[in-house]
């Protein structure tokens, strides 16, 4: 009865401490896995505060050019601005959850006059359309 309890003490403190190693790891564990692939800026959906992205693929209006993302599961992300040639100039760089909602980006080797570092909320991410608010 005595070493029940005692194993039962060990696995709720087990349990526990497996939680706060969770909740200290970035949240990441709680990123959507629809958020891995190559995003796109549907700017014509976009309003003053919202910017709407869909997936690679997507059967976008003629445009010339989109900016958009690719987030990697292991922190990394791949940057698409709009080049001065009309092409896409990828960025390499970082990403982090800083809460459930809001991601952390931070870029190497940007060109200037583009941040290197920023911020946005996540405002909802389903059937291949995500929405965010950029912070």
């Amino acid at each position: 009865m005595k070493s029940a309890l005692i194993l039962s003490a060990i696995i709720c403190f087990l349990a526990f401490s497996e939680q706060q190693c969770y909740r200290n790891a970035g949240n990441r564990g709680q990123v959507p896995t629809d958020l891995f692939q190559r995003w796109f800026n549907s700017f014509e959906e976009d309003n003053d505060t919202i910017k709407v992205y869909r997936p690679e693929g997507f059967d976008f209006p003629l445009a010339r050019g989109r900016t958009g993302f690719t987030f990697l599961p292991e922190g990394k992300i791949e940057q698409y601005d709009i080049a001065p040639t009309d092409g896409l100039e990828r960025t390499m760089g970082t990403w982090q959850m800083e809460s459930d909602e809001t991601v952390r980006v931070q870029l190497s080797n940007v060109r200037e006059g583009r941040p290197a570092t920023y911020r946005f909320r996540i405002i909802s991410l389903d059937n291949g359309l995500l929405k965010i608010q950029f912070l």
